[in-house]
């Protein structure tokens, strides 16, 4: 919900989106939102510098370090949104008829910006 609320505060800021429905539109924000957004410490802070990632480090006691495909902050934020749409569904039912919210052009974003993500840690742990 935390990462819900960051993201409405600053699109309607911009005045990006009219209200609290989750529909393409507003997917499509969160999607580039969450792609683009700097990590969060721990008081909720914007670490400068970083990213959120689709792919993170994994260290088992009987190998070198590898990269392993985990759940990643991108699709993790994807789905609570579907969450939050599903109680919308429920709530209103006209809403998946007049307000699609998973469309192809939402579900190819979600694949490219995870993907973008992962190239850009190997570019990482390669330079370093």
């Amino acid at each position: 919900m935390l990462f819900k609320q960051l993201f409405l505060h600053e699109t309607r800021l911009k005045l990006e989106i009219r209200d609290d429905i989750v529909d393409e539109h507003s997917l499509i924000l969160f999607i580039n939102w969450c792609g683009e957004r700097p990590q969060l410490n721990r008081k909720f802070e914007y670490i400068p510098g970083t990213r959120i990632g689709a792919v993170r480090l994994y260290c088992s006691p009987y190998c070198s370090l590898r990269l392993t495909e985990s759940q990643s902050q991108i699709k993790k934020g994807f789905y609570g949104a579907l969450r939050i749409r599903k109680q919308q569904d429920a709530a209103n039912a006209l809403l998946a008829s007049t307000r699609p919210a998973a469309t192809v052009y939402v579900w190819d974003l979600v694949k490219t910006r995870m993907r973008e993500a992962i190239v850009r840690h190997r570019q990482y742990v390669t330079a370093s």
